[in-house]
């Protein structure tokens, strides 16, 4: 398609770059790097995140989204998922990617203290790191950062990580 004379170049451009969105992250790839900030303001990136037991279940998501408040309260209800974050076998870092950090600030308390919890100020978007067409969007990570599942449902990564 991108080489049909059928296909205009505003359109061709279009599927070029959604080519190379969904082409990034792929398993086996490390994840694109990104920096976040934490409720305190300090500074920090992926690559540098710490991971328990070589897996980070990493979660782009935004409070105000009706699909992300289902999928944060089945895994906040989660105690297998609470079991495996205490005994440091997973590492959480729920990312939020939109702009409103008053909304962000207000929604942190109601996740668990044991979570890395932060917000990107839209670096993600902005710079076209991952695909977040859809929210939430679930990758499980090794200890490398590198992708085991990629835009999975939690159910998937649940059955890769604890069942």
């Amino acid at each position: 398609m991108l080489e049909s004379k059928y296909v205009d170049d505003l359109k061709k451009s279009s599927l070029l770059f959604t080519l190379q969105l969904i082409n990034q992250n792929f398993p086996g790839q490390r994840a694109m790097n990104f920096i976040y900030y934490l409720p305190d303001g300090s500074r920090h990136t992926l690559y540098q995140t710490r991971v328990n037991k070589n897996r980070l279940l990493l979660v782009f998501y935004d409070p105000e989204c009706p699909s992300c408040h289902d999928v944060m309260m089945e895994m906040l209800h989660d105690k297998l998922l609470q079991q495996e974050v205490d005994a440091g076998n997973l590492t959480v870092l729920a990312i939020y990617t939109e702009g409103n950090l008053d909304v962000w600030k207000t929604t942190i308390s109601e996740l668990p203290k044991e979570w890395i919890v932060g917000t990107d100020r839209e670096e993600i978007k902005q710079r076209c790191l991952y695909d977040l067409k859809a929210m939430p969007s679930l990758y499980l990570l090794d200890g490398d950062k590198k992708v085991i599942l990629k835009d999975v449902s939690y159910r998937k990564i649940c059955s890769e990580i604890l069942y």
